[in-house]
């Protein structure tokens, strides 16, 4: 029990490290932890799947293919992609909405690049502390899903690009436990996001009026 607490401990230890270097903008180790499909833990997991005709009891349940990919960043955009919800409802900024109006389809498919760069995301202060806990909550929450026969582990690969809240309806060979979870986590993450981001906005807005003022 000593060495599974110590073990959860490590991986919580190892994804806070990891989304802290995707707010620095070094992306590569999000990058290699969406491509662990080519593990042999994750061919075991659709080995058996293919055997067995699901993935509920596969051997290794709780892979980063099974909860990273699909939860934590679905599909590479879940925050970037909350961003642009709240940009959209509750900005009064013209030139933030045009930014996550372009962004919002690439964003879907797990293109955040324009996002990264068209708006002060990387190295934002005011924004570490959900890039790096909300992934970590999916993580959790679907990792209790999982262990509660609540949602299928994702077993089966998914085509890079695919939409982030598809992936793991697709991982699971089309179970619709895991779309509706997937829905409602991206929801959680969209209300959890929202007082970050409303401060961020009136800082916005108390800048330019301060910049207005002593034109």
């Amino acid at each position: 029990e000593i060495n599974l607490r110590n073990h959860s401990s490590l991986h919580k230890l190892f994804y806070s490290l990891v989304f802290l270097l995707s707010w620095m903008g070094i992306g590569y180790p999000l990058a290699s932890l969406s491509t662990t499909s080519n593990s042999i833990s994750a061919a075991a997991n659709l080995n058996f799947a293919l055997k067995h005709g699901s993935a509920w009891n596969v051997p290794y349940k709780y892979l980063g293919s099974s909860l990273f990919y699909p939860y934590a960043e679905m599909g590479g955009a879940s925050i970037v992609l909350a961003m642009i919800v709240i940009i959209l409802i509750y900005s009064k900024n013209k030139d933030s909405e045009n930014i996550a109006k372009v962004n919002l389809l690439p964003a879907a498919f797990g293109s955040t690049g324009g996002m990264m760069v068209g708006m002060p995301i990387i190295l934002n202060p005011l924004l570490l502390p959900a890039i790096v806990i909300i992934p970590i909550i999916n993580i959790l929450l679907a990792a209790g899903a999982i262990f509660c026969h609540l949602i299928q582990p994702c077993a089966y690969p998914v085509l890079s690009g695919t939409p982030g809240i598809l992936v793991s309806f697709f991982g699971s060979n089309g179970d619709w436990s895991n779309l509706v979870f997937s829905i409602l986590l991206f929801i959680l993450d969209i209300i959890m996001f929202i007082p970050t981001m409303k401060l961020g906005l009136r800082l916005e807005r108390g800048l330019k009026d301060y910049e207005e003022k002593n034109d």
